[in-house]
């Protein structure tokens, strides 16, 4: 899997001495690296869970991306000690339109124990 890849070494080290929480915002925090579109908000984060939105995703990609958050996440939470990460995902809302392609904001939240 991707995650487990981008997590060898000393990631891999940092998660198992964090929090899920710290691990979950650093990870939004460093999500932007990876795309070039869209940027995300934390709506909040407290033990066990966490709250955000990610705004003007293209909308083509909207599935692709919702799926690739929980895939991704769920292996950075596991690692950072997280149990059985569960998520919950609002339905796309249009935001905007970028080079003529529609964008939608992604609200979701997740939580585990």
């Amino acid at each position: 899997m991707v995650a487990q890849r981008d997590i060898n070494g000393l990631y891999k080290l940092v998660l198992k001495v964090v929090s899920p929480e710290l691990a979950f915002e650093r990870l939004q925090r460093i999500a932007p690296r990876y795309f070039d579109f869209g940027r995300v908000e934390m709506l909040g984060t407290q033990k066990g869970g966490s709250e955000l939105q990610y705004i003007g995703i293209p909308e083509p990609l909207a599935r692709w991306f919702t799926a690739m958050m929980e895939g991704y996440s769920s292996s950075v939470l596991e690692l950072a000690g997280a149990k059985s990460p569960r998520y919950k995902f609002g339905p796309p809302k249009r935001d905007g339109e970028v080079g003529g392609i529609e964008t939608v904001t992604l609200r979701f939240e997740v939580s585990w124990s």
